[in-house]
């Protein structure tokens, strides 16, 4: 059976637990901030923070 998955990369590589802090308290902030950050992301199609960390997400099938 396959599951599919996500994955996040910066600039092609697994993020770091480094990555992942900033990540999660970027998006605490883009909360406080929400108008700015849903406008964003319909202009753009893409969060402030992830943009900013560089962070993509791509499907990630594996099986099991």
């Amino acid at each position: 059976m396959l599951h599919g998955k996500i994955e996040l990369n910066s600039e092609g590589q697994k993020l770091t637990v480094n990555k992942m802090l900033k990540h999660s308290i970027l998006k605490w902030i883009s909360a406080a901030v929400w108008p700015f950050s849903i406008a964003y992301y319909f202009m753009k199609k893409e969060m402030v923070y992830d943009r900013y960390l560089k962070i993509s997400v791509r499907d990630k099938i594996s099986e099991v």
